[in-house]
């Protein structure tokens, strides 16, 4: 059997994760994302063991991230069963804060028009 090492989430990287969840972003988004990050590709059964999710959490989570182009996704051929799937980041640390400045500079723009509502009708 080959020994292979999976490295788990630090404390950093677990702040992270809450940050992320504070921000709005999902448990499961949040940690593959984190999780890539840190290793740059990795396979699913790689994810799950190193951020404790489930593997249904894991395809779900990598999902999300497909569709918003922050990961992607390639097979890998083995010697038996079923092609393992390699995910890969695609996007840089830089780019997710700047993701996340737009959505919170977005929701306080509605938030501002909202009290400017209220003001208008008010005054």
């Amino acid at each position: 059997m080959k020994d292979t090492t999976i490295k788990t989430l630090d404390d950093n990287e677990k702040n992270a994760v809450a940050a992320l969840m504070d921000l709005g972003q999902d448990r499961k988004t949040s940690h593959v994302i984190m999780f890539l990050l840190g290793n740059q590709n990795a396979t699913a059964k790689e994810i799950e063991m190193g951020t404790g999710l489930a593997q249904p959490e894991v395809s779900v989570g990598a999902m999300d991230l497909i569709e918003s182009g922050w990961i992607k996704v390639s097979s890998i051929n083995g010697a038996k069963g079923r092609p393992k799937r390699m995910y890969s980041i695609s996007i840089s640390k830089e780019e997710i804060i700047q993701a996340w400045k737009s959505v919170a500079d977005s929701k306080c723009e509605a938030e501002k028009k909202k009290v400017e509502k209220l003001r208008s009708l008010l005054i």
